[in-house]
């Protein structure tokens, strides 16, 4: 769809490249978008400005009611009219999983307004009345309330000096970042700079992982993760990463 917008020309284009292809992409999910913001640097007196935009067809920018932000100080809330066909994105374990799986390792939090369940103990009203001495019958009673619950809680190992990480820090990473259960065998943790700049940390598996257990060289398996600035893109290198390296498990950030 980006391409068709270049190809096409008009005020698509003027649009990506005002507002940036990752702002623009949420045309791809939504029919209408808006955008509520004050400065930091505004007086408490000065307006919520209000940014509109219809199938990107072109914006308008007015004054908003400062009620819109649902904060009192300076901030920016982004509203997303969503597509009939997009309603999946309204499901919190949809949005949780894309959250977890692109960025879970952005350093600032974000927070997903998501349900919570838990169970507690309570007097059942339909037992029988104690006998004298004893306590009463109980039951488990589930509930449920709504939470900001902060989905993006590990940290980009990677990003670290080698010489500040121990070794149960580097084998706790593997261990919640790949799924292992026991030890890596070993790490290599390095950076590159010139023209081609990059971060990686790379492991030898203690033992062969779960995905590969029947094959060993399994073109479906995802062993290196590919992120640009802590934000994941890919993790297919069929084309890039032999077949034999298919256990090495790993990041690389550019």
């Amino acid at each position: 769809k980006f391409m068709e917008a270049l190809e096409g020309g008009g005020d698509d284009v003027n649009l990506i490249g005002q507002f940036g292809v990752g702002f623009y992409s949420g045309f791809l999910v939504a029919d209408r978008m808006e955008v509520f913001t004050r400065s930091m640097n505004a007086a408490d007196e000065d307006p919520v400005l209000k940014w509109e935009s219809q199938n990107a067809d072109s914006y308008s920018i007015s004054q908003a009611d400062a009620s819109e932000l649902s904060f009192d100080t300076a901030g920016t809330k982004i509203v997303l009219h969503l597509k009939e066909d997009a309603d999946e994105y309204l499901d919190d374990v949809k949005l949780g999983g894309l959250l977890r799986r692109y960025s879970e390792f952005i350093t600032f939090p974000i927070e997903l307004f998501e349900e919570k369940v838990d169970y507690k103990q309570v007097p059942d009203p339909d037992a029988p009345a104690p006998e004298e001495g004893e306590a009463p019958k109980m039951k488990t009673e589930t509930v449920r309330s709504m939470v900001w619950e902060q989905v993006n809680k590990n940290k980009p190992l990677w990003m670290r000096n080698p010489r500040e990480v121990n070794v149960t820090e580097y084998n706790e990473f593997y261990k919640s970042s790949f799924y292992g259960y026991e030890d890596p065998l070993a790490h290599t943790h390095f950076s590159v700079e010139g023209q081609v700049e990059f971060r990686a940390l790379l492991y030898i598996p203690g033992m062969v992982p779960f995905e590969l257990s029947r094959n060993l060289f399994d073109d479906k398996s995802k062993p290196l993760r590919l992120y640009v600035k802590r934000v994941f893109i890919n993790d297919k290198f069929e084309e890039l990463y032999p077949r034999w390296l298919t256990f090495v498990r790993g990041v690389v950030d550019s």
